[in-house]
This record gives structure tokens, sequence and C-alpha cells, in this order.
């Protein structure tokens, strides 16, 4: 087993080192277990037989930061789209990042337009409020007000 690639993005630990280029019985590369999250792809998960656990590899980069599958391909396809012929890893990373600077640039642009805006202003007209409202509410005259007309029994 030799430190490759998986969708473009290399991984390694030293718990991988007696795991390099064995061969089985046939002389054929010995195969092995890996397995990721999807929600987060720096780090996977590897089988060893002999200790019958999994071990967590990290990126071999390190610096490299965290991402889902599912961004890693668009990153992938972004870069296809563009005809970049150096689809790397190093290339997949950089794309991710200027992606999250202009992200964030766009962020901080609005958040700087939204505090530019003028605050409306309530009028009398839109608020529903008399200006001239003391807040006292006048009483009604209770004597001018006539009952509802009974219902005749032929309603029901």
């Amino acid at each position: 087993m030799a430190p490759e690639a998986i969708d473009s993005v290399h991984y390694y630990h030293d718990v991988l080192r007696p795991f390099v280029g064995l061969k089985n019985s046939h002389g054929r590369r010995e195969s092995y277990i890996f397995r990721r999250d999807p929600k987060d792809i720096s780090v996977i998960h590897f089988y060893d037989p002999s200790a019958k656990r999994y071990w967590p590899i990290p990126y071999r980069d390190i610096t490299n930061a965290p991402m889902t599958a599912a961004e890693l391909h668009r990153r992938k396809a972004l870069l296809r789209k563009q005809a970049k012929e150096d689809r790397n890893e190093r290339a997949i990373f950089d794309a991710r990042q200027f992606q999250r600077e202009k992200l964030a640039e766009s962020l901080s642009k609005t958040v700087l337009a939204r505090r530019r805006r003028k605050p409306i202003v309530a009028t009398d007209m839109s608020s529903g409020a008399d200006p001239a409202d003391t807040g006292e509410l006048e009483q009604p005259d209770f004597e001018s007000i006539e009952p509802f007309p009974t219902l005749g029994s032929d309603r029901v």
C-alpha cells in the first residue's frame, strides 16, 4: 500500500508504514479498508487488520483546512470547468481558500451597506398614531349607543 491520494487528496500517518508495499500471496499489492466521513474529509480511518481497529489518518499536508466531500467535488468541478490543467491537491485547496475569501469580502460589504443605509423614520401616517395624542383615551358616550336589534325567532 503506497500513500496514495483519495479524490486527489493525500493522507498519511506513521501507522501506515508497516503496510506500505506489502504484497499478498499472488504477488499483488495488498488492499486495505479506508473509511471517511463525508461531512469532514480531513481525516480518513484506516482499518488495521492485525490490531482489528481503525486508526485516524489526517491530511498529509496538515495546513489544509477541513472540508466536506461535497465541497471537494464542487471545487474539482469548478477547476475542471475553468479548464485548469492543474487539478491537484494544492489547486483544490487554493480554490477553496479563494472562494472563502470572496465570501468573506462579500459579507463585509453587505454589513457595511446595511450600516450606511438611513433608518426609516416613522411618520404619523405610517404608524397610525396621532402626534397630538397625549396618551389619554376619550371615553365614548354610552348613553347614545343603541343595542343590537333582537333576532327574530324565524332565524336559526
